[in-house]
């Protein structure tokens, strides 16, 4: 794990920015499919992908050794 690179700033707000470009789409499509059943649909897809973030960030944390 010596070669194990992070993305610099500026990469990780692209990618950022991207995930959440993405989610605020899918969000504002499920939403005005019918708006009163799908509000747990969307949080669960938020909660799903920042569970993802936050495990990935964690692990990076642990791979490059800080």
């Amino acid at each position: 794990m010596k070669g194990l690179k992070v993305l610099t700033i500026k990469e990780w707000l692209v990618s950022h920015l991207f995930i959440f470009a993405g989610l605020i789409l899918i969000s504002v499509r499920l939403y005005g499919v019918n708006p009163p059943q799908v509000n747990l649909l969307v949080l669960g897809i938020w909660l799903l992908v920042g569970g993802f973030c936050w495990v990935a960030a964690y692990a990076l944390r642990k791979l490059t050794g800080r």
